[in-house]
């Protein structure tokens, strides 16, 4: 269950099993991303942007207990997309009601050993009244 404060880009927290959002662990690319600085450490997701998603695995039961005690809920993983073959380039522009606006640009390849891929992602949303 996810649970947003406000519109886009608001405070939003996932609990998973029935515990707090702290005891969800989230991994971006496997790397820890939970905020110390945040009053119970957990993860904003509100801020998380999907253009670069490229898959989300999520663990939940006793196996998540392998990653700490911060992960007693469950953990989720998210991978992003990865480079690979001929440099290629994408952008897309998106608008909509309440004033949405929505702009991405990415590009990604390979050469030899080195892959790459970046995003560049904006969104912006505001009430008109």
């Amino acid at each position: 269950m996810s649970v947003q404060s406000g519109g886009p880009g608001g405070q939003t927290s996932v609990f998973m099993r029935g515990t707090n959002s702290n005891h969800t662990k989230v991994l971006i690319d496997g790397i820890d991303v939970g905020d110390p600085s945040s009053s119970n450490a957990s993860f904003d997701f509100g801020q998380l942007l999907t253009q670069d998603i490229q898959k989300v695995e999520v663990l939940r039961g006793p196996q998540s207990g392998l990653y700490g005690s911060d992960a007693i809920g469950g953990v989720i993983n998210v991978i992003t997309k990865n480079g690979s073959g001929p440099p290629q380039a994408s952008a897309s522009l998106e608008g909509g009601s309440f004033d949405t606006f929505n702009q991405m640009g990415h590009v990604s390849g390979s050469l030899d050993q080195f892959h790459y891929a970046a995003t560049i992602d904006h969104l912006h949303s505001g009430a008109t009244a």
